[in-house]
């Protein structure tokens, strides 16, 4: 009996060992990269920069202590690997939220939305100017530079994925497979599991750097275009500017923003087979042609409301840049979302909701559940016209699919559209003067991870409303289901059932 309870204590020190290392190690990082960058920006420490500097530090610290006292040999456990995710991303914005609110002066609820909303990859900001607890939250330009640095940094680490990002650098063979699962992620790169996670950042870096090159080439500062090839390529779309992509009011810049925007919702996989020649392979891939079509669509009902004049003409271009933000789940924006008719709010939740590729950056359901779903339509049309008996055979690019496959697609459509119409029903209580309808499209935003706002985000939005957003923006990012996994876990443990 007493060997059996010394095996179930073992069995926890690995889960140990990797959560606070993750966490503390990502933490540190993220507070210490934007201080060193103040440091060599000013040439001396400000109140802000030795702030993150100092926090950073002491968070390493703890965690090489911590690493150190729970080192451990035994392997990582699939369900533990999903408690390190899920701990992970619920700690990490909470921990360099606190130093952030210190140095700038700011509720702790606003710093942690900010961290949320970078972390997950969302954009939603609440660096609005505006009082809350009777201290004055920023405009995203009166921000300095260090946090503004601090927001794109947390979405580019947040859109590789915070674990994928730590097993490329620390985590050992043996624990590989189990996190990188655990955070979504299935599709190599490599048939090697470990050389799969190298490869993706590397290939995450020089995607990085094309894109900081088009946006600079395109006309924006060195500064702007690395923070906004950060949040484009990682589908953020936080901005160094209130007025978002718009505030340059240049064509030329939100061209070279709809090509980074793209580099981020596309699948990885489709990356190489570009960069490496294979045009053909790429051209035929099922989310390459979904998202095609699916932009053919939106385009067309952009132009169906401007023909019967629910918008003008002049609105077109504006129109069709949000719904590609709205698609790839990046959230740069061009135009006043709140002033637009509901059909077009409908078409960009709609959008929000599905996302862009799986085993990219992009958020939402992915076009790759998309196009399970047309097959499954397509096929129980078919089977309609076929003897009693037959069963359909599900095939998606070449590919075998199983009804089990297709329930879990369909198991997660539901999950986010309850969840955004369920937190829809709470912020729009809390929203006066907006409409249902704009409180569902912030609800499908956060849920999506998108960014993109009708007006109700803000530093003076009531907390419950600020939490909820919070809770759709982690739910969203992880795709719902390892939280009822872990949920699960802990009643069963906890009832013994």
């Amino acid at each position: 009996m007493a060997e059996k309870q010394e095996a179930g204590k073992a069995s926890w020190k690995p889960l140990i060992h990797y959560a606070t290392t993750t966490v503390t190690f990502m933490s540190s990082f993220l507070l210490i990269v934007p201080a060193l960058y103040g440091l060599a920006r000013n040439g001396m420490l400000d109140i802000i920069s030795a702030t993150l500097l100092m926090s950073g530090s002491l968070i390493l610290a703890a965690g090489l202590i911590i690493r150190e006292a729970t080192r451990t040999e035994a392997h990582l456990r699939p369900l533990h690997a999903v408690y390190v995710t899920v701990a992970t991303w619920l700690l990490v914005p909470i921990i360099i939220a606190l130093p952030v609110a210190f140095a700038i002066h700011i509720p702790v609820i606003d710093a942690w939305f900010e961290s949320v909303s970078g972390l997950t990859t969302t954009g939603l900001s609440v660096f609005s100017g505006g009082f809350d607890k009777g201290l004055y939250v920023p405009h995203v330009s009166e921000a300095p530079p260090e946090i503004l640095l601090w927001r794109s940094l947390c979405q580019w680490v947040g859109g590789l994925g915070i674990v994928v990002f730590m097993i490329a650098v620390f985590a050992h063979p043996r624990v590989v497979m189990p996190l990188y699962y655990a955070e979504g992620r299935f599709e190599r790169l490599e048939p090697s599991l470990r050389r799969t996670v190298r490869e993706l950042l590397m290939l995450y870096i020089v995607l990085t750097a094309i894109a900081i090159a088009a946006l600079y080439v395109a006309g924006m500062g060195l500064f702007d275009a690395v923070n906004h090839a950060f949040a484009s390529v990682a589908t953020g779309g936080f901005s160094t500017r209130d007025q978002s992509i718009a505030y340059y009011g240049s064509r030329i810049i939100e061209a070279a923003t709809l090509f980074t925007m793209w580099i981020g919702a596309t699948n990885f996989l489709d990356h190489k087979y570009l960069l490496t020649g294979k045009i053909r392979r790429f051209l035929s891939s099922v989310e390459f042609k979904t998202f095609f079509w699916i932009m053919i669509l939106g385009t067309a009902g952009i132009e169906w409301m401007v023909w019967v004049g629910a918008a003008k003409p002049s609105q077109l271009w504006a129109m069709f840049y949000q719904f590609f933000s709205a698609l790839t789940t990046t959230g740069f924006q061009t135009m006043n979302i709140h002033l637009s008719n509901e059909a077009f709010k409908m078409l960009l939740v709609i959008a929000m909701l599905i996302g862009g590729s799986v085993f990219s950056t992009a958020g939402g359901m992915k076009l790759l559940r998309v196009a399970l779903g047309f097959e499954a339509f397509k096929m129980q049309v078919k089977k309609m016209f076929y003897p009693q008996g037959y069963t359909p055979r599900y095939k998606l690019d070449r590919y075998a699919v199983s009804e089990e496959i297709l329930v879990g697609a369909f198991l997660i459509a539901f999950l986010y559209i309850a969840t955004a119409v369920i937190s829809a029903m709470i912020i729009y209580f809390y929203a006066p003067g907006y409409s249902f309808m704009d409180a569902l499209f912030e609800a499908s935003s956060a849920v999506g991870t998108v960014g993109l706002s009708a007006g109700i985000t803000s530093a003076t939005l009531a907390d419950p409303a600020k939490i909820v957003l919070i809770a759709d923006m982690l739910l969203g990012r992880l795709e719902i289901l390892p939280y009822i996994l872990v949920l699960y876990s802990i009643a069963k443990r906890l009832t013994g059932i």
